[in-house]
C-alpha cells in the first residue's frame, strides 16, 4: 500500500459540491513530491506502463477490453462510466471515504468562478495553485509528468505537465480512454483532456465531508 504519511489532509476550498481535496498526490508525503503513478482503474504503481501490462486490455489489446466499455467494437460491454471502488486507487490505498475525483468534480475545482489557478514553483517544484474565490484557501498541484512504458512520455517530464486522472471514463467512440485534468504552464492553466488508460498518471484524492 502507497500513502500520504499516517494521517492524509485535506482543504475545504468552500466549493459547491461541498468536496474536499487532498493536500498531496497518493504515494506522496508533501504536496510537492510526484507520489505514484497509476494506470486508469489499477490501484498499484508499476515499472512499465503499457498495453501489455494494462490489466483491462486482453493479451495487450486495447481493442479487448474486459471492463468499462459500452462498445462492441472495443470488448466486454459493461457500459460503467466511473471506476468502482476496488478499481479506485485513492479508495484502495487510503481507504475511508477517499476516493478518486469524478470528471465533475475537476471541472469544478478549476472553474474560474470558484477558484483561480496560478502556475507556481514551491519549494523548487514547478506546479499549480489553485486558490478558493470563497475563503482564500489553496491547493498545490505538481507537474509530476506522465509515464509510458518504462520511462516519462516525450514533453512530459516533470516539470512539463502534471495530468491527473479522473475516475470516469471517456464517453466518445474510443473505449481505451478515459478522464483527466491536465496543467500545463500560464497559457495552459487546466484542461480537460483524456489520456488513454494504460499510461501512468497521478492520482490526487478527494472525499466528502
Amino acid at each position: 500500500m502507497v500513502s500520504c504519511g499516517k494521517r492524509h489532509k485535506f482543504v475545504d476550498l468552500g466549493l459547491p459540491s461541498g468536496t474536499l481535496w487532498a493536500t498531496c498526490n497518493i504515494g506522496a508525503s508533501v504536496p510537492e513530491e510526484a507520489g505514484g503513478y497509476f494506470a486508469w482503474g489499477e490501484t498499484e504503481p508499476k515499472e512499465n506502463y503499457s498495453p501489455s501490462t494494462y490489466k483491462f486490455y486482453n493479451n495487450g489489446n486495447y481493442k479487448s477490453i474486459s471492463k468499462y466499455n459500452f462498445s462492441n467494437e472495443f470488448g466486454i460491454v459493461d457500459s460503467k462510466d466511473v471506476l468502482d471502488l476496488d478499481d479506485d486507487a485513492a479508495y484502495v490505498n487510503w481507504g475511508g471515504k477517499w476516493r478518486m475525483p469524478t470528471y465533475n468534480e475537476w471541472l469544478e475545482l478549476c472553474d474560474s468562478n470558484y477558484c483561480s489557478l496560478m502556475a507556481t514553483t514551491q519549494n523548487g517544484v514547478k506546479g499549480m495553485k489553485i486558490t478558493s474565490k470563497k475563503n482564500g484557501k489553496s491547493l498545490f498541484l505538481p507537474l509530476a509528468g506522465e509515464r509510458h512504458e518504462k520511462d516519462f512520455w516525450p514533453g512530459a517530464k516533470p516539470g512539463e505537465i502534471g495530468r491527473y486522472w479522473s475516475s470516469t471514463r471517456d464517453p466518445r467512440d474510443r473505449g481505451n480512454n478515459a478522464r483527466s485534468m491536465s496543467f500545463q504552464n500560464a497559457l495552459d492553466l487546466g484542461v480537460y483532456g483524456i489520456g488513454s488508460r494504460e499510461m501512468g498518471v497521478s492520482v490526487r484524492p478527494v472525499r466528502s465531508r
